[in-house]
């Protein structure tokens, strides 16, 4: 009787070492923490290891390493946004008909959620849709990364990027369907020594969202925004409308960053204080506390009148370019309807 319960054990873990492979993870699941999907793929890296990484209901990115022979899956996650929530998890999954998952999540600074998920899908996402970074970028292998440069979207809109050691700033240009050009800018934070960016994007007038970037390798990185102030105003329901939402991936076209300031005013409130912001900067490698200067002018054009604005301008921005003026900037609101934004 002994003997039996003894083999029947043995048994039970023999299969399991069977069953569990990292390749398990491969494909779609429910996510407890915002009601959409994981998009998950796995990389098997030359030096043995397993890499999983997921998108997290379009609205965040995860990645980390998975155990060979239990399927558990540890590592970091980021939700978009500047000031992101992020933090560690624990996932581990029980290979089954569909499979499930039972996950712990500790969002700094220590709060823990404890969620699970089921397989929805056995296909594996395609990398726009995981974020699936290039092998040599996950062991630490690959040339230091940097987003400074000039990125041109798949749907058109040119990005000018600047990272520095810990913050990231940039500038686009998009075009609307009448032939209108639109401008926006980017702020926001540096992660995983440079590869990811948490910001948020500001537009004419009151426009802004929330937005992560994650480096595919050299020569391209994915992309997701949403129109939302904040993670808690995000709703399931719309996922995967183009008015609000958008999934795509950016090619390196060169390294010009010079102009990756230039629309620094539209993080102000209001159509008249970005009128009133109109001075262009120019950022310089040996002088890091250029981009501290201009983050500080414009928080405090936020708070004060449109005459101190112009003072503040002059004493806080570095340099000027005195061509610049605000003749050219789009103004007009943009409105819900615009499935073209970013």
């Amino acid at each position: 009787m002994i003997r039996n319960i003894l083999l029947g054990l043995v048994l039970t873990d023999y299969f399991a070492v069977l069953t569990a492979h990292p390749n398990n993870w491969n494909g779609v699941f429910t996510d407890g923490l915002y009601g959409g999907s994981l998009q998950v793929c796995v990389t098997a890296a030359s030096n043995g290891d397993y890499y999983g990484q997921a998108t997290i209901s379009t609205l965040g990115y995860m990645r980390g390493t998975i155990d060979a022979t239990t399927d558990t899956w540890t590592g970091v996650y980021y939700m978009m946004g500047r000031g992101p929530v992020k933090g560690t998890f624990t996932l581990n999954l029980t290979v089954g008909t569909p499979s499930t998952y039972s996950a712990e999540y500790v969002q700094d600074p220590g709060i823990s959620i404890t969620v699970g998920g089921t397989q929805t899908s056995t296909v594996t996402p395609s990398d726009v849709d995981c974020f699936r970074t290039d092998e040599d970028y996950l062991v630490g292998t690959a040339d230091d990364f940097t987003f400074t440069g000039t990125g041109l979207g798949a749907t058109g809109t040119e990005e000018v990027l600047l990272a520095t050691a810990s913050d990231f700033f940039g500038s686009y240009t998009y075009e609307l369907d009448d032939g209108d050009m639109v401008d926006g800018y980017l702020e926001g934070e540096l992660w995983e020594s440079g590869q990811v960016t948490t910001h948020n994007w500001y537009e004419p007038g009151s426009d802004f969202g929330l937005e992560i970037t994650v480096a595919k390798n050299a020569n391209s990185y994915y992309q997701m925004w949403w129109w939302i102030d904040s993670i808690s105003d995000f709703n399931a329901s719309v996922i995967g409308d183009a008015d609000y939402h958008e999934h795509t991936v950016y090619t390196v076209t060169n390294s010009a960053y010079d102009t990756a300031q230039d629309n620094y005013c539209l993080m102000l409130s209001s159509a008249s204080e970005e009128s009133a912001c109109s001075t262009s900067v120019r950022y310089s490698d040996d002088d890091d506390d250029e981009v501290d200067a201009v983050s500080a002018a414009v928080l405090s054009f936020g708070v004060i009148n449109f005459v101190s604005i112009i003072v503040l301008a002059v004493i806080l921005v570095i340099r000027t370019n005195p061509s610049a003026t605000s003749d050219g900037k789009k103004t007009a609101e943009l409105s819900a309807t615009q499935s073209s934004m970013h």
